[in-house]
């Protein structure tokens, strides 16, 4: 079997300028050389030996200290409380001369005892080692910071005291009061460490510890890591605010840039993103601890904001999408810690892309859709021309489709173009059928138009006219009639209607001639109406046109009194 490798602990370097005595060596126990198991004799003993070769008014200080029950809480909880005395001893020398070795006890000693050793050899470390070696320790004193218990620290003590002699803590509530005084050395700790480091490497550190203890803002970080922030967000806030007025002074310049076209634009929109991306790597930690409190960071909101607004007037008032898009991409790269306004920004993307779709759609079928803008304006101004209109928009609009399907254009642009043919085409049935009453025609050219159309709404609207042109076919081209025509005859002479042919079961009705009578004799026929009698009443529906036969007898009536009158003359 092959032996386990033990782990090599490179030792870290200890600062040239590190403090003679940190916050750990400062502690009355250390001061006197006493334990936590010594009596109150032990110590006064320790006291006076310690004051004729050290600092006497110290030394009585630290006297005092261990020996009142209520000041000896302080002292033990800032200590190493849950420590044998020797294990003591051996960590205080660690601390001194590796302190990287103190990983190792991260689960061999009392959390609050490794947040006091974490605590102060922040106060050793050397200002050069890597923000990733930094980021560690941080995280180190703010998770077994996280993990002292208030109740298990007091057993601990206890214990201690038992054997010293000490009167036993039972009140809780004091163990809290100096467990919040703990996390507030530490927070003080962990900001004098930062302030000895220069700007980046400091963003670089919060960044590491940021993304490493919220899971990129997915979870809740330490409270110590919350409050490490917040320092950080005093620091930088003035920076922050400052560049990004800067920023904003860009979006600017990008519109009036817009006159000089995409090109300008995009460059000036790149040269915004350079500078937006520094920015975030300053904003970036505050975003992420932000993201997992539930909170949001207003500075980097607001720029954001901004700069999707320029994306918004690029592409709807100077329809420039590809600027507009270019805009978006940086958004929800740069902006992705920020939840409610990276889903914005898809939904921006997809829009955009929709428009740029159309937009190319639009460009494809522009060709079909000025031929059929030429034919309206055409029938507008003579009703009379639209069939042969459609005729020859017919003959072009099939060139158009069948080379755009050739060439491989998309369906989108070819369904469109088919049905912008079939409106344009039942539009020409419409005007050519109510100028002319040649329904037979307009049969003809909505029969096209719905062989082309795609859509529902172009369908329905075919539809609904073929029904009308098929009703119209039927009913003889007939038309609707303002007044009903006078039946009335005076001794022989005025008018009358014979017949009844193409009997309508639906309406009861049936189409009656409308003669001129002499004697009451049929001279010509002036017109047909389709009517329904009740007895020797009509009622009158519509207009119908004279049928051949009837306009040869209208001729040949006309000839004959036109040849009497030239007889009698």
């Amino acid at each position: 079997m092959e032996a386990k490798k033990s782990i090599e602990v490179v030792p870290i370097k200890v600062r040239d300028d590190a403090p003679e005595v940190t916050a750990i060596e400062m502690n009355p126990f250390v001061l006197l050389g006493a334990t936590t198991r010594d009596n109150r004799k032990r110590i006064v003993e320790l006291a006076e030996e310690k004051g004729f070769t050290g600092d006497h008014d110290a030394c009585a200080k630290a006297r005092a200290d261990l020996t009142n029950p209520r000041n000896r809480l302080s002292s033990e909880i800032s200590w190493l409380p849950g420590v044998s005395p020797k294990r003591a001893t051996e960590l205080l020398i660690i601390l001194r001369n590796n302190p990287t070795a103190l990983h190792e006890y991260k689960s061999k000693i009392p959390e609050i005892a490794h947040a006091n050793l974490i605590a102060s050899a922040l106060e050793l470390i050397d200002d050069q080692v890597s923000a990733k070696e930094w980021s560690s320790w941080i995280i180190d004193l703010a998770e077994a910071a996280n993990q002292i218990e208030a109740e298990k620290l007091l057993r601990d003590i206890n214990e201690d005291r038992a054997i010293s002699g000490f009167t036993e803590a039972k009140n809780l509530d004091a163990i809290e009061t100096e467990i919040n005084e703990r996390i507030r050395a530490y927070k003080t700790a962990v900001k004098k460490a930062l302030e000895r480091l220069n700007a980046e490497k400091i963003t670089d550190v919060v960044t590491l510890v940021v993304d490493t203890t919220t899971s990129f803002g997915e979870t809740h970080a330490p409270v110590l890591i919350d409050d490490m922030v917040d320092v950080y967000i005093l620091g930088i806030q003035s920076f922050l605010e400052h560049e990004a007025d800067k920023i904003k002074d860009g979006f600017k310049k990008v519109l009036l840039l817009v006159p000089e076209g995409e090109a300008k634009v995009i460059a000036s929109i790149k040269l915004i993103q350079a500078a937006l991306e520094n920015w975030d790597k300053f904003a970036q930690p505050i975003q992420i601890s932000m993201k997992s409190r539930g909170m949001r960071h207003d500075l980097s909101r607001e720029l954001a904001i901004e700069m999707r607004n320029l994306a918004i007037s690029l592409a709807v008032e100077h329809k420039m999408l590809k600027p507009a898009s270019v805009i978006t991409d940086i958004l929800r790269d740069v902006f992705a810690e920020l939840p409610d306004l990276a889903e914005q920004l898809t939904e921006d993307s997809e829009d955009l892309n929709k428009i740029a779709e159309e937009q190319h759609v639009s460009e494809i079928i522009s060709p079909i859709r000025n031929l059929c803008d030429s034919v309206l304006e055409a029938i507008k101004r003579d009703p009379k021309s639209a069939n042969s209109q459609a005729q020859v928009l017919l003959v072009t609009a099939k060139q158009r489709l069948a080379k755009m399907d050739a060439d491989g254009l998309n369906a989108k642009s070819i369904t469109r173009s088919r049905n912008l043919l079939a409106h344009t085409l039942m539009q020409c049935a419409i005007e050519y059928g109510n100028s002319t009453n040649k329904w037979t025609s307009c049969l003809k050219l909505l029969e096209t138009a719905a062989y082309f159309a795609t859509d529902e709404l172009t369908i329905h609207l075919i539809q609904e006219n073929l029904s009308v042109v098929r009703e119209n076919i039927k009913w003889g081209g007939a038309r609707t009639i303002k007044s009903a025509p006078t039946l009335s005859s005076i001794n022989g002479f005025g008018f009358t209607l014979y017949g009844a042919t193409d009997y309508d079961r639906e309406t009861g009705s049936h189409i009656a001639t409308y003669y001129f009578i002499a004697l009451f004799i049929p001279i010509f026929p002036i017109a047909r109406y389709r009517v329904i009698q009740d007895g020797s009443s009509f009622r009158f529906l519509s207009k119908i046109p004279l049928r051949n036969f009837d306009k040869w007898h209208l001729g040949i009536s006309l000839a004959i009194i036109a040849s009497f009158i030239l007889l009698n003359q």
